[in-house]
């Protein structure tokens, strides 16, 4: 019927009615366009709790303005229409036709096969349209569930680990290398720049493909910025590159811990030579302190030289240049400056420690080789007399090399005094050491002096015996000479040829000057000096037939 709406059977439905429907599922459907659209671009999770607490507020501010609206309850519409479908109901009237009064509401029979009105239709649907826009948010929260929502978190999720598996493995190389380029600067600092030149040559080349595989890490990183929202594509792509640079700079890593490995032999050395850098630096500068209140000690005494102040003055220098340190001298030089001082410093010690004794000593010995200085100067009155017996009473040749002797002997003796006089002077300045050289060089002096004066009286007397009793120096002789030759044949019938030869000529060379006593004026010196060395070649021979028979090992 034109101008009037299409009735269902039992309910009226008014115009007016029926275009607040229409308008109230217009503005829904509206809400639910706009509600996905901006949970689209916000890309962040809701939680349920909040979806479902906005949904409550809808509802109850929905619910009394679709009570006026209808004449029947909510309760009433809903139980009729729950085994019917849900569809709106054709609106045929035009909006110019007049709209008669709705019947009155008649009770619906309680026959089930009964269809539900319009209006009930349209009544649960605006019911469960709060219901819907409940259940919208999760709909489009978060990509649970959908399932390419799932795949591009989990791409996403893979992605972030690949990246962090990456980063922890950046900064393994990287602590790595630092730690080489360390024990690299030890070798270094050890060996010197021409001990290390092959092992910086590799490391080179190592380190050229630790660049290579930074770069590309650090280029990577730049080119997948996960922090930012990606395709499920980028993730994967950005995964795939991070794990396989993760895997590159653990084979880079790995190369450089096998450089490290043959390096270690090197490095260990270093490190020794490093692990005695403390100890060394720390004795030289004990010892250098200790040397310092020693000197210090021997002042207060009244002991103090001038020598050991200016070598403790080179101590402190030399502990200037110490506190240079390796960075300057490199390891082997510290080392070397540390040990000069050490020495330095103990022998300067020991000497200032000495000092009290020395003086004690110093002073005795130079008492007593002035004592004798004034011995031998006594003794020389008595060379010349001995001198004129020899020149009246024997040959030429008796005395001939024994007439410079006082001279001689005044020259030693004016040098023993003069060195004597300094060795007091360094006494008394403290110059221990000096005064213990000169005393030892004028008590050499002395000796030679006291022997050429014995050389004098030991000729005199020597001529004299053997001009008295010239038999009894030959008796000597041949009796050497004959238990040589006992010795030489040990029970054989004769002796070894070497043996009997060295013996035959010396029995020749006695045979020989046996008649130097029947000459007219006799030179006994010659004498006397040919029978003393017959018997020391005798004895000589005497200790070369006993080592012999004694056998290898006893010379």
């Amino acid at each position: 019927m034109v101008g009037s709406a299409r009735r269902s059977p039992g309910v009226a439905v008014p115009l007016s009615l029926t275009s607040s429907i229409t308008s109230s599922i217009r503005s829904s459907l509206t809400y639910l366009t706009s509600s996905r659209t901006l949970l689209a671009s916000s890309r962040t999770l809701l939680a349920s709790t909040r979806a479902t607490s906005c949904t409550t507020s809808l509802t109850t501010s929905l619910r009394p303005s679709l009570t006026t609206s209808l004449t029947p309850s909510p309760t009433a519409l809903l139980a009729p229409s729950l085994t019917t479908p849900l569809a709106p109901p054709p609106l045929t009237t035009s909006p110019t036709s007049p709209v008669k009064p709705p019947s009155p509401p008649q009770s619906p029979k309680p026959s089930s096969s009964r269809p539900s009105s319009p209006v009930s239709r349209l009544a649960l649907s605006l019911t469960l349209a709060p219901l819907l826009l409940a259940l919208a948010p999760t709909a489009f929260a978060g990509g649970e569930t959908r399932p390419w929502r799932r795949r591009k978190e989990a791409a996403r999720t893979a992605a972030l680990a690949a990246r962090d598996g990456a980063s922890e493995a950046f900064l393994r190389l990287d602590t790595a290398q630092r730690d080489m380029m360390l024990s690299l600067e030890t070798v270094r600092a050890v060996r010197g720049a021409r001990g290390t030149e092959d092992a910086l040559r590799s490391f080179a080349a190592v380190s050229l493909h630790i660049d290579e595989a930074s770069a590309a890490y650090i280029g990577l990183m730049d080119r997948h910025p996960l922090d930012n929202e990606l395709e499920t594509q980028e993730y994967e792509d950005a995964r795939r590159e991070l794990d396989d640079t993760a895997r590159k700079l653990d084979a880079v890593r790995e190369e450089l811990d096998r450089f490290g490995t043959s390096l270690g032999p090197i490095l260990a050395q270093a490190e020794q030579a490093l692990a005695q850098l403390p100890p060394a630096v720390d004795r030289a500068r004990r010892a250098a302190a200790a040397a310092a209140q020693a000197v210090a000690d021997t002042e207060r005494a009244g002991l103090g030289a001038a020598t050991l102040t200016t070598r403790l003055a080179e101590i402190r220098t030399d502990l200037t240049e110490l506190d240079r340190g390796p960075a300057a001298l490199g390891i082997p030089g510290t080392l070397d400056v540390a040990a000069r001082i050490e020495s330095a410093a103990a022998e300067l010690r020991a000497e200032a420690e000495r000092l009290p004794k020395q003086r004690e000593e110093v002073t005795n010995r130079l008492s007593s080789l002035r004592t004798r200085t004034q011995a031998l100067e006594s003794r020389l009155a008595t060379v010349e007399p001995a001198l004129h017996r020899l020149r009246t009473g024997y040959a030429q040749s008796c005395w001939t090399d024994l007439e410079q002797v006082p001279a001689k002997v005044r020259q030693a003796l004016g040098i023993a005094q003069a060195r004597l006089e300094e060795a007091g002077g360094a006494a008394g300045r403290g110059e221990y050491a000096d005064a213990v050289s000169r005393l030892a060089t004028a008590r050499a002096t002395l000796k030679g002096a006291d022997e050429a004066m014995a050389s004098v009286h030991d000729r005199l007397t020597g001529l004299e015996e053997v001009a008295r009793d010239p038999e009894a120096e030959l008796e000597r002789t041949r009796f050497a000479l004959r238990d040589a030759q006992r010795l030489a044949l040990g029970g054989r019938a004769n002796a070894e040829e070497r043996y009997a030869q060295r013996l035959d000529a010396l029995v020749y060379r006695l045979e020989a000057i046996a008649g130097e006593p029947e000459k007219h004026r006799p030179d006994w010196w010659r004498f006397l000096s040919e029978t003393r060395a017959i018997r020391a070649e005798v004895t000589e021979t005497v200790q070369i037939i006993r080592e012999d028979r004694a056998g290898p090992g006893t010379r």
